[in-house]
């Protein structure tokens, strides 16, 4: 029996991401305390359209207080809001994370 083939999609149809580097000001935060500020922030800031922001803690190092956050990029400036009101301060907003690293690591 042949198997069944899966339809590809098609680039037209894919997420495109943007990825947001964050430094938390202050004392350390486990990861677990900074994903919780970033959803509720999210939450708060977007209402009912927070589904659609698709945001996700991709990476937090508590050692330098340094994260990135995944999220969908009509939703990219809202997020980018969001993360500042939720205590931490934004670094960069880009579109892959070798250039958001790149420009962190730029910038010191």
């Amino acid at each position: 029996m042949a198997q069944k083939q899966i339809p590809r999609i098609k680039p037209t149809q894919k997420d495109r991401w943007r990825y947001v580097a964050f430094k938390v000001e202050g004392q350390q935060a486990s990861d677990h305390e900074v994903r919780q500020k970033i959803e509720n922030s999210v939450r708060h800031l977007l209402g009912a359209e927070a589904y659609k922001a698709k945001t996700k803690l991709l990476e937090y190092s508590p050692n330098a207080n340094f994260g990135i956050v995944r999220c969908s990029h009509t939703h990219a400036l809202k997020v980018r809001d969001a993360v500042n009101s939720a205590g931490l301060k934004t670094l960069h907003t880009s579109g892959t994370i070798r250039k958001l690293r790149e420009k962190t690591a730029a910038k010191g």
